[in-house]
């Protein structure tokens, strides 16, 4: 029994040892694993009333705060953005939510942000901070002051009221004889009232009248605009109004058809299109916001912070419309004082050339003063007239279009004004070498002022026969490497060439992956500029012991291929560089590297945005902008062979990711925009689309690159165009107008998703059999003019009207399905439609005096795209014949127009917007009807109702706009 019991003991005490031991083992494995986890961060939420430049900066400080605080996870799972989009049914329904959820602390970005959650959490009380707010004491809240003691304990922020009189007595010195400012606000936002208020003191002050329009949502903000252009207003000031800012690029393109500036009080608005913005600097108001919340994160309690009001003041001025207002215009020394010091140092090295001025006082313009001036003014009194560029470019592709916009923001930096200074026509080969001479043939017979060369084949061949007009190149390879010039420069060629920074960027890349030995690159070995940069970069690669592999490609559809190619030769890495079918057709490499990890680096940045890992190399905006510069020194008289033909002067660093294993955005949507000819009702279309996906909230380069393409009213030009956009597999294809629409349908495949607006009768164009029984890849807004409106207004005006004219064009379906409508519209009230046929815009001069014999009261010109570039000529054989001109078209007002009743196509170009982001979130086109646009508007011309004895009821002047030629 003791042998039993003593042999028991033994076992318990080795059982009970090595217990100690697993459990001592055991501690030491919890000890490591809890020192390896990480701590928990709270759950976060933003709350943003609406997308707009001001308010997007806040937010965009609220989160890089939060994250330089460490209180963002890596992929961001502990923080959710909300946007209502403008929406308060849709912000009220946030703001319940967030009320509900987990969330340990709700920032709210805008005025009305706060009031709507603050109403919301008033029984859960969830710790709320605010930022972003006019004026919190007035906002209804619970804060009655400053003190801590003065608000509701869980609730804390920053306030900024903006410096509104400040921006009047601005706007009062830059032109003291300023008399009528009209502004358009909500009368139901409380910050909108507090700095009306303060607007209203401003004028009493400064002497100037303020003329108020109200619009109580975005969509009523176009008519109150216009009406305030009718009262004769010298600028429009945008203050602290939510509907305001969020309609403030609609409210800057009005203005700017109307030659009236807008003034705001948001900086950025400078860079949109605003003569100057002053304000506060958003975005560090956001970092003054969030540190409240980090200090709250970091145990500080909400009813120990004090309601500041915080003014980080900034001011932006937009010199180049200042320099278009005329004279009255002017920044004093005060203003510039005011200026941030970059850009006052910057004014103080220009040296303004006046011709104007000097010519009144007798003074001769030498070689030398134009030389040395970098601003001209007035230069048209040069040549009495405004002087032609002709921009030539083998290939549209959007790094060009984007260098044809830097050039013409080079001019415009050096003082020249569109249509007053210059007028720019482009040419396109598109994309075919051989039809560059015939091109440039038909250049020279036109006689510009000077050409501007875009790509290398171009320049190449433009050198070889422009002997005598001034020629400027740009996005091009060095002339003298490619033996260009055989004897030397010609004395009528200058500008600015690149010089790939190939050995950078194959080092950029071995930083990225030091294991890389292989690199291939593909190009088309036709163009020179290509060439040039595969000898350079084989030079690096053996200068580095490393190998590179070649493949070629002639056309846009061998691409994928050549990539394949070089990929199963063993290239670990892709370099991209000056070529332009490779960045034409860019998507098709990338779609081939990118599913097997290949990284792509590149010498042109803005290929990033399209995938691309890394680049080094030059801003095609930039690059455009200093060749800009040199055209307007041509056009003010300086000699080309004066100026340089030098290397592009800045090269922009894009890194890659500088670990893989960080989380990598979403790629960018891709999207196009097809239109088929530059009218003014496809510009506004277009408008409204760029405008009303912005609003969304989503936003360029980030969530979605955008492409625009027009087919210049070329029907083969078209077919290409959407040839190229199958290719590219785009996300969303947006197209204006029916012919576009058709050939979308035709040939950009069943597979790409369309939204169409500007188009008259989708359904007869083909798209489906009814507005919901539709082909399922398109949705859309048609812009069907308002006939059974226009029948009523021309009875009622012109009662005795029998008989009204218009032209047509039988080979646009849209054209003669409008000629029908109207006809029947018109034959309700027992008037007959004459109308004459037009087959080219040749025609339409003759078809004019002939529908003006015709026994007819009056000419109503239905709206199509043979017509519509040829209204002006119609509406003066109907003046010389003695009769008023009715249209649908607000834009033919200048040209003529007696009375108009017309859609929005800005609007519809927003209606159009929210279809398509609906599309981009995932709905399908086929769930979503077509739909006309609700947009309408009237005008009449006062002179011109009066030159006839028209008559308008009170009910029609009570909803017209006043149209006058200002």
């Amino acid at each position: 029994m003791k042998n039993i019991i003593k042999d028991l003991w033994l076992a318990i005490a080795l059982i009970a040892g090595a217990s100690a031991i697993l459990l001592l083992s055991d501690l030491e494995q919890r000890k490591v694993g809890k020192s390896n986890e990480l701590p928990k961060l709270p759950q976060l939420a933003i709350m943003q009333i609406s997308s707009t430049p001001l308010l997007d900066k806040h937010v965009e400080g609220i989160l890089d705060a939060l994250q330089a605080a460490g209180f963002i996870a890596e992929n961001r799972q502990n923080i959710k953005l909300y946007n209502a989009l403008g929406d308060l049914t849709t912000a009220n329904t946030i703001a319940k939510e967030l009320t509900n959820s987990s969330s340990d602390i709700v920032i709210t970005s805008s005025t009305l942000a706060l009031q709507t959650f603050a109403k919301a959490n008033q029984h859960t009380q969830k710790t709320h901070v605010f930022g972003a707010v006019t004026d919190p004491f007035g906002a209804g809240v619970g804060i009655f002051g400053k003190e801590p003691s003065m608000h509701p304990p869980y609730l804390a922020g920053v306030g900024t009221f903006q410096p509104v009189q400040k921006a009047f007595r601005i706007l009062k010195e830059l032109n003291p004889s300023i008399k009528k400012v009209g502004v358009v606000w909500n009368p139901g936002e409380q910050c909108s009232e507090a700095c009306i208020l303060e607007a209203r003191l401003a004028c009493k002050e400064t002497g100037i009248t303020l003329i108020e329009a109200v619009a109580t949502n975005t969509s009523e903000v176009s008519e109150a605009a216009r009406s305030l252009f009718s009262k004769g207003v010298e600028a429009i000031w945008i203050g602290g109004d939510t509907v305001a800012n969020a309609s403030s690029l609609m409210i800057i393109n009005l203005a700017k058809q109307n030659g009236i500036p807008v003034f705001t009080n948001d900086p950025t608005d400078a860079k949109s299109g605003a003569l100057f913005g002053l304000g506060a600097d958003y975005y560090t108001v956001g970092k003054y916001t969030a540190d409240i919340a980090i200090a709250i994160l970091n145990g500080k309690k909400p009813s120990e912070f004090r309601i500041e009001n915080v003014i980080p003041e900034q001011l932006e001025i937009n010199k180049s419309l200042l320099s278009q207002l005329g004279s009255k215009w002017k920044i004093t020394d005060s203003i510039s004082a005011l200026l941030p010091k970059v850009t006052a140092a910057a004014e103080k090295e220009r040296v303004i050339l006046d011709f104007e001025s000097l010519a009144r006082k007798g003074i001769t313009v030498t070689p030398e003063m134009l030389l040395k001036a970098d601003s001209y003014q007035h230069i048209s009194l040069k040549n009495g007239r405004p002087a032609k560029v002709a921009v030539i470019t083998l290939v549209e592709n959007r790094l060009l279009e984007e260098a044809v916009k830097g050039v013409e923001a080079g001019m415009q930096w050096s003082g020249l004004v569109e249509g007053v200074d210059y007028q720019m026509k482009s040419y396109s080969a598109q994309g075919e070498i051989a039809q560059l001479p015939q091109i440039i043939e038909a250049v020279m017979r036109e006689k510009p002022d000077v050409i501007v060369s875009v790509t290398t084949p171009a320049m190449m061949a433009i050198a070889s026969k422009v002997k005598e007009i001034p020629v400027v190149l740009t996005v091009t390879s060095n002339p003298t490497r490619l033996r260009v010039f055989a004897n030397g420069r010609p004395d009528n060629i200058c500008g600015v060439h690149d010089n790939p920074p190939l050995n950078e960027l194959v080092e950029m890349a071995i930083k990225y992956d030091p294991g890389l030995t292989t690199f291939g690159i593909v190009y088309d070995a036709s163009q020179m500029n290509s060439v040039l940069s595969v000898e350079t970069l084989r030079e690096v690669i053996k200068s580095k012991k490393l190998k590179l592999v070649e493949a070629t490609a002639s056309n846009v559809t061998e691409l994928g291929l050549a990539t394949q190619a070089i990929l199963q030769r063993g290239a670990k890495a892709i370099i991209v560089s000056a070529d332009n079918l490779v960045n034409t057709g860019f998507a098709a490499i990338h779609r081939v590297a990118e599913p097997a990890g290949i990284p792509i680096f590149a010498t042109e940045p803005q290929l990033v945005e399209q995938g691309a890992t890394g680049a080094l190399g030059d801003s095609f905006t930039d690059w455009g902008m200093q060749s800009g510069k040199l055209v307007a020194k041509v056009l003010a008289g300086v000699p080309p062979k004066m100026l340089p033909l030098s290397e592009t002067e800045t090269h922009t660093r894009i890194d890659p990711k500088k670990s893989k294993s960080t989380a990598q955005l979403a790629k960018p949507l891709k999207l196009s925009i097809v239109q088929y000819s530059e009218t003014e009702f496809s510009e506004r279309c277009h408008e409204g689309l760029i405008d009303g996906i912005a609003r969304s909230g989503m936003k360029e380069g980030v969530d979605y690159v955008v492409r625009t393409l027009n087919a210049q009213g070329d029907m083969s030009t078209l077919s290409s165009i959407m040839t190229t956009v199958k290719a590219d597999q785009v996300d969303l294809l947006m197209v204006i107008s029916t012919p576009s629409l058709q050939a979308a349908l035709r040939q950009a495949g069943a597979d790409t998703k369309i939204v169409f607006t500007g188009v008259g009768d989708a359904v007869k164009a083909g798209a489906g059999t009814s507005e919901t029984d539709h082909l399922p890849n398109v949705t859309g807004i048609t812009t069907r003019s308002p006939f059974d409106g226009m029948a009523r207004v021309i009875h009622e005006t012109m009662p005795e009207c029998k008989s009204v004219g218009t032209l047509f064009t039988p080979a646009e379906i849209n054209s003669v399905l409008y000629k029908d409508w109207f006809k029947d519209a018109l034959a309700s009230y027992g008037i007959t439609l004459v109308a004459v046929p037009v087959t080219s815009s040749a025609d339409v001069s003759q078809a004019a005096i002939e529908l003006c014999r015709k026994d007819i009261q009056l000419v109503c010109q239905i709206v199509d795209n043979m017509t519509r570039p040829g209204f002006a000529l119609i509406a003066r054989k109907a003046a010389d014949n003695g009769m008023p001109v009715y249209v649908f078209d607000s834009d033919q007002m200048r040209d003529g127009g007696t009375i108009c009743l017309a859609r929005d196509y800005y609007d519809a170009g927003l209606e159009a917007a929210e279809k398509a982001v609906q599309v981009l979130r995932g709905t399908s086109p086929k769930d979503i009807p077509f739909s006309n646009t609700q947009s309408e508007k009237f005008m009449y011309n006062p002179e011109k109702i009066q030159t006839y004895g028209i008559k308008l009821s009170e009910s029609l002047r009570s909803k017209a706009v006043v149209f006058t030629q200002k």
